[in-house]
């Protein structure tokens, strides 16, 4: 997973993984703009995969202040 990082243009890589079976991840998105999520079979093309993956989008009271402020 990548996202935006301190300067501007730029992606930082937020969250990196090889042959895992399985794992939960949680981050918060400390800058606004664009993540993006990549999924690749490229090291097993022998079975089938199955991925199951959801994204909670939640506003903090903290953050809406913030931006309020601001």
């Amino acid at each position: 997973m990548t996202g935006p990082s301190k300067e501007p243009g730029k992606e930082k890589v937020i969250l990196d993984g090889e042959k895992e079976r399985q794992g939960d991840y949680v981050f918060t998105a400390t800058y606004p703009g664009e993540y993006r999520f990549c999924f690749d079979n490229a090291v097993s093309t022998f079975t089938d995969k199955l991925v199951d993956f959801e994204i909670s989008v939640r506003h903090t009271l903290e953050m809406l202040l913030g931006e309020i402020v601001s």
